[in-house]
């Protein structure tokens, strides 16, 4: 449980966790641009996730 003394703590088990299921994805890159009908696949792959 998160208090004032163990943020350090609660934080790195937050992003492990977050980091298993690839969704700290989204803390660490900004969105990438809507992929457009001549997008490749990578692109709308990497928009999906």
């Amino acid at each position: 449980m998160l208090n004032g003394e163990n943020f350090s703590d609660w934080k790195e088990k937050i992003m492990l966790v977050l980091g298993c299921m690839d969704i700290d994805l989204a803390f660490r890159m900004d969105e990438p641009p809507v992929p457009m009908d001549e997008s490749m696949p990578s692109e709308r792959v990497l928009y999906e996730k």
